[in-house]
């Protein structure tokens, strides 16, 4: 398990294309707060305590 921090990319300006409801499909940055070695199309889970609230795909590791 890894803990990290979700943000929507740059220039994102309208906040209602911020606010993300079940069933969309979003594009985000993650900043992982311990060192972990993510690949491409690696898939992963969100979670909000014992709650699974999303899911998704590594695009893009960013260094």
């Amino acid at each position: 398990m890894s803990v990290g921090c979700l943000t929507h990319p740059e220039g994102i300006e309208d906040p209602d294309d911020k606010f993300v409801m079940p069933g969309d499909n979003v594009e985000m940055q993650c900043e992982l707060t311990h060192d972990v070695a993510p690949e491409d199309s690696q898939s992963f889970i969100i979670h909000e305590g014992d709650k699974t609230v999303g899911t998704g795909v590594v695009n893009k590791v960013i260094e």
